[in-house]
């Protein structure tokens, strides 16, 4: 059967008054399919406790298409009563086989408080290779790979260990290959199958070990510089090696040879599209947009900025055991780390217009989120392909969905410090 992993690393700014002068200990209460693990947390820090040699905790999952981690955290006083403090559900039909989720929960019921949980899931049933039928992987010289990333933060490259070698169906953070460039040949079947192209390379179909996946081949397009190809590369690879969340695109491999044979290798998902989203009840386009928020709220806890929110970067695959749609953010190259100076801007459909473009910030985000979510909502890529633009877009959705519509409508607040976070947008999603 399948199995989760959890570990409880700290929590932060919690609401611990404490009645008649008795300061309660915090103590976080992990429950899945009624098994039930407590783990007490520090005296001295009651606010912001930490359980840093807390031992990883397993527990046996019948189904996760309709299961949930529930995190409770409470304050025991040495009177014996429990104050709970908070809570938060973490669905599990979105964790992928083996990937480690490393993420901050705000807590519900609660005027303040996080807590930071690392999850990995388990032993689940590895899905069928999609068609067309697999070939065989690429023999010479072999992939490279990198130490366990459990407790590390992933580096750009890796010697190599003894086989064997995990396949693609279970990518854990130590399973980024590098390959090299005559193994995306392989791949690809010799560059056979374009199905895209940017200023930058062109994308391709390919198939490697049974799984379906897409090579982006970085070559400098449209007059550009090899030098800047160069950098476009080394932009979109860093945090695709830092980041790892499973509704924030996670990468296969990456070849980094001479100039003209780099690539980059991403398991092939779903883009966005009008006609795929006119087809999903309003239900499932709601969870899309609930697995992107919690993206995005990921990446801003690593204190970067996406800069390019917006329907056409969004992909969708295939979550766990239930088959149901999974929202994704992809296209990292442009994030940033905030307050870091670039020339980079957003499509002006979704940029936010008291931006400051040169300075990168979460509140950019926020603002392309409320117009990702009412479009992709109404099942439309831009604003402006509704007759009433924004306004319109906001009374459509607004009919159905008073609550979305009202929680777009803060986030695009003409001042930036108006508008909710999207941890506070987070929560209003759950």
């Amino acid at each position: 059967m399948p199995r989760l992993e959890a570990k409880i690393l700290e929590c932060k700014n919690l609401d611990c008054p404490g009645l008649l002068g008795l300061t309660p200990i915090p103590y976080v209460k992990l429950t899945v399919e009624g098994n039930t693990i407590k783990l007490k947390g520090n005296k001295s820090a009651t606010t912001s406790p930490s359980w840093p040699n807390c031992a990883v905790m397993e527990f046996v999952v019948s189904d996760p298409r309709s299961t949930q981690l529930q995190i409770e955290v409470f304050g025991k006083t040495t009177l014996g009563s429990d104050d709970p403090l908070g809570h938060y559900y973490v669905s599990l039909d979105a964790l992928k086989e083996g990937m480690d989720v490393d993420q901050w929960y705000p807590l519900k019921n609660s005027r303040s408080g996080e807590v930071r949980v690392i999850m990995r899931m388990l032993d689940l049933p590895r899905a069928r290779a999609p068609d067309p039928e697999p070939t065989q992987p690429p023999s010479s010289p072999p992939p490279h790979w990198g130490p366990p990333q459990w407790q590390g933060t992933p580096q750009p490259y890796y010697p190599p260990p003894p086989p064997p070698q995990p396949s693609l169906s279970s990518p854990r953070p130590s399973s980024v290959r590098r390959f090299h460039f005559q193994d995306l040949c392989m791949i690809t079947n010799n560059w056979s199958d374009m199905i895209g192209q940017g200023g930058f390379g062109q994308v391709y179909a390919g198939m490697f070990e049974g799984q379906a996946v897409v090579v982006k081949r970085i070559s400098g397009l449209n007059g550009v510089g090899g030098h800047v190809a160069e950098e476009e590369f080394h932009r979109e690879l860093q945090p695709l090696l830092e980041l790892r969340h499973p509704n924030v695109v996670h990468i296969v491999g990456f070849c980094d040879d001479a100039p003209g044979q780099k690539g980059l290798v991403f398991p092939r998902m779903t883009p966005v599209n009008a006609e795929e989203l006119r087809k999903l009840q309003p239900a499932e386009r709601f969870n899309i947009l609930r697995d992107v928020a919690n993206g995005l709220l990921y990446l801003h806890m690593q204190n970067r900025v996406h800069r390019d929110v917006k329907p056409d970067n969004l992909l969708l695959r295939r979550g766990g055991m239930s088959g149901m749609w999974v929202g994704v953010i992809a296209d990292l190259g442009l994030t940033r780390v905030q307050l870091a100076a670039t020339r980079n801007i957003a499509h002006s459909s979704f940029l936010d217009p008291s931006a400051d473009v040169s300075h990168p910030a979460t509140t950019q985000d926020v603002y392309a989120f409320a117009l990702t979510m009412l479009c992709v909502y109404s099942g439309i890529l831009f604003p402006h392909e509704h007759p009433g633009g924004q306004n319109g877009l906001l009374a459509r959705v607004g009919a159905e969905a008073p609550a979305l519509a009202d929680l777009a409508r803060r986030m695009l607040h003409p001042n930036p410090r108006e508008r909710p976070t999207m941890d506070q947008a987070v929560r209003e999603l759950a």
